[in-house]
């Protein structure tokens, strides 16, 4: 039986979350990104639903792009992670030869990371043919000329959400809820955000739960916002003010 695995999916993006949630942040800056023509490489690719290893577990149309969350075979996990120089390995069918080649020398848990946002982002942007999706000097994703994109991994699930660049950027996370001996509120909430836990209308949701899917709020605002200012922000910088539905 497979285990039980609880996540926070959320996601935003740049040109409507300033009327969504409320957020403080510094050193704002405009930014713009050109739009070229998507130059095509051709390899050989394999959808995640088409292989043993690797199930599709969502998949979602959304206003801010296609977003599809993936998970790798756990009674398969150890032989899925390694071996990657064997020809016959199905990563080889799956990834670009470039994305082996980046992560083949890496340790076992970069792997598996690389390994689960790229099927998942592979599978969000629906063309098999668009150049590697690697890592840029922010350890943001690189995408097709034309596309943006984000992508975040928990353990064996991946998680990408991608669509065409008519906006400027996209942010995705999604979290595991486990126990936990210390709240981690105090270090990642402002102290208006605290003295709001406790607001949302959403059934049976823990303390815990309700600071994780802040968390998770401010993780895919940073990513989203990154690519426009360029530089770290912190988490006592940003205030989000979920809906009372917990959205």
């Amino acid at each position: 039986m497979k285990p039980q695995v609880t996540l926070f999916l959320l996601r935003v993006f740049v040109t409507t979350m300033l009327s969504r949630a409320h957020i403080i942040l510094s050193h704002m800056k405009q930014s713009t990104r050109n739009r070229n023509d998507l130059r095509a490489r051709l390899f050989t690719d394999m959808s995640p639903t088409s292989h043993e290893n690797v199930e599709t577990i969502f998949d979602f149309e959304l206003p801010e792009g296609r977003c599809i969350g993936v998970r790798l075979n756990e009674l398969n996990e150890e032989q899925i992670l390694q071996n990657w120089s064997d020809p016959d390995h199905f990563v080889r069918s799956s990834l670009h030869p470039d994305e082996v080649e980046f992560s083949i020398e890496n340790s076992i848990a970069f792997r598996r990371s690389f390994l689960v946002g790229r099927l998942a982002m592979r599978a969000s942007l629906q063309d098999q043919r668009h150049k590697p999706c690697l890592k840029d000097r922010h350890g943001r994703p690189t995408l097709p000329e034309g596309y943006v994109g984000s992508i975040s991994h928990k353990g064996s699930v991946g998680v990408a959400l991608s669509r065409n660049s008519d906006i400027m950027t996209v942010g995705v996370d999604i979290e595991r809820l486990l126990p936990r001996k210390r709240s981690v509120a105090k270090r990642i909430l402002t102290k208006e955000e605290r003295n709001g836990l406790g607001s949302l209308e959403v059934v049976d949701i823990s303390a815990d739960q309700e600071v994780m899917l802040r968390f998770s709020l401010k993780e895919a605002i940073y990513k989203a916002v990154h690519p426009i200012i360029n530089h770290y922000v912190g988490f006592q910088e940003a205030e989000v003010t979920p809906f009372k539905n917990g959205t």
